[in-house]
């Protein structure tokens, strides 16, 4: 496939089962944004064409579908809608009718290929009538609470919207479907002060790296020590570079993480920066252990763009190969297993013991006490009542 300049539009081009196609007209070429749209819409023609998922045969077909203007989109709308209606309206399968759903919102391939995915890949296995429930409760056991409630909540969305357009007869069934409810209140079950002295130990030590491994343990030191201080999520520090590292007013930006690029496959192991999860912007103070790890850490002829914690071959860190490490280490030492998310939890419970949950909050980044107080209100002194001396 390829993208090309077609008199200052944009254009693509491709053989599929031996016949051209040739799309013009799919935005300006000199509008970066609009140019990376269609970039990232070709991913997603080149993987439907490898599943044998392109039933098009001419061009007009194929524009309409991956690169639809808001009238198309509409009229796409209301053909299925009448086609819906014409057949099977009583009980049609909940996969036509999600899809159709899916069209309406206008999300991005980034959304879609996120929840939206995973939920229809769900319906997809089952592949059930829309009236039909009982696939749904039955793999409730294998779903979070979380997860489960989500889904549930889009699936009863969707279906609203399938009544409201008189493609379904009767009630909504998703209505009846019980929530899960969590056998935990939270997650937060953060690491003890022996726990983190012997993990941080085992790091620098390289006790446990396999004698075939060219790679040590100690290379996660900084990253580790970071984590257990700030109370970073792991996206964040990973995706943390030298310009955001201020030593002369002894403070750290959080701007940014990494995460998979969801807009190209939803299968994605590629990483790109992105906002924090909270799309929340600030300051990480240093202390006086952070600063002297930070400057210790730093390389004489760092840039301002490198990464501060670099994976072992020079990119950003892993995740998979840090959480295989982390799970080794864990288990040599005969530590319950946590994931590496409770670091951020280990810090956040002792600034909420030491300086209230307020603090917690405000270093964490939320936007108000709530979530603090949910995670970190148990690990906070007992009550004490005032004694007036009276």
């Amino acid at each position: 496939m390829t993208v090309f300049n077609n008199n200052g539009t944009i254009a693509i081009t491709f053989d599929h089962r031996k016949k051209r196609f040739v799309l013009s007209g799919l935005g300006d070429y000199s509008d970066s944004k609009q140019l990376q749209q269609v970039k990232q819409t070709e991913l997603r023609i080149k993987s439907d064409r490898k599943s044998n998922n392109f039933p098009f045969t001419d061009n007009e077909s194929v524009k309409l579908f991956y690169f639809p203007s808001s009238e198309d989109r509409q009229q796409m709308i209301a053909r299925t809608i009448a086609t819906e209606r014409k057949a099977d309206k009583l009980n049609p399968s909940l996969l036509s009718i999600w899809d159709k759903w899916v069209v309406t919102l206008g999300l991005s391939q980034a959304t879609l290929n996120n929840h939206y995915h995973s939920c229809r890949q769900m319906i997809l296995m089952s592949n059930p009538k829309s009236q039909d429930v009982k696939w749904f409760d039955s793999i409730r056991d294998g779903l979070s609470a979380r997860t489960f409630n989500e889904r549930k909540s889009m699936l009863k969305t969707c279906i609203d919207w399938a009544i409201s357009n008189d493609l379904v007869s009767g009630k909504n069934p998703y209505e009846s479907v019980k929530t899960k409810k969590s056998e935990r209140s939270d997650h937060a079950k953060p690491f003890s002060r022996d726990e983190v002295a012997a993990i941080i130990e085992a790091f620098e030590s390289d006790w446990f790296v396999h004698k075939s491994s060219h790679f040590s343990h100690s290379h996660y030191v900084p990253f580790i020590k970071f984590q257990f201080v700030t109370g970073c999520r792991i996206g964040e520090a990973i995706a943390l570079q030298w310009k955001h590292v201020d030593f002369a007013n002894r403070r750290i930006l959080i701007e940014q993480a990494l995460g998979r690029d969801l807009a190209s496959s939803p299968n994605a192991s590629k990483k790109i920066l992105k906002s924090t999860k909270t799309g929340a912007i600030g300051f990480v103070p240093m202390n006086d252990l952070l600063y002297d790890l930070l400057l210790a850490h730093k390389p004489i002829d760092a840039k301002p763009t490198d990464w501060v914690f670099k994976g072992h071959r020079g990119d950003y860190i892993s995740t998979s190969s840090f959480r295989d490490t982390w799970k080794l280490v864990l288990s040599h030492l005969d530590i319950e297993y946590r994931y590496p998310y409770q670091m951020k939890h280990t810090a956040l419970s002792f600034v909420a013991t030491q300086q209230g949950l307020l603090a917690a909050s405000k270093l964490a980044r939320h936007s108000d006490i709530t979530m603090a107080a949910r995670h970190y209100a148990r690990f906070v002194d007992e009550v004490k009542l005032p004694d007036y001396g009276i």
